[in-house]
């Protein structure tokens, strides 16, 4: 059987491509493609081996939530500007409050 070229496949190990021949070691996660998903497990090191779902998708979809954290990011930080904003108004607000209540006792006197 000819030597399969690994380079015309996308192969990722623990979330990283393969970009050359690599040993494989109890609990490597290999993905074929998009959606093939291994685990290696060697009977004599650890035969009841398992991975979490949800870890594994989103090792295998980390390049397209890349986006999503950026926006998550980017959500995060018009939240705290959005709050300085806040902030800010309502301190000048107080201070407004201020300066009239001081206008009224002094225009009092």
């Amino acid at each position: 059987m000819p030597h399969a070229d690994f380079k015309s496949y996308t192969v990722k190990i623990n979330g990283e491509l393969v970009t050359e021949p690599v040993e494989l070691h109890p609990g490597d996660r290999l993905l074929f493609g998009s959606h093939i998903y291994y685990i290696y497990i060697h009977p004599n090191v650890n035969k009841d081996a398992t991975f979490d779902y949800e870890e594994a998708v989103k090792e295998a979809n980390k390049e397209q939530m890349q986006f999503s954290v950026e926006d998550d990011k980017a959500q995060k930080e018009l939240e705290e500007m959005k709050k300085k904003l806040k902030e800010d108004a309502e301190r000048q607000q107080k201070l407004i409050e201020a300066q009239m209540a001081q206008l009224e006792a002094d225009r009092k006197k």
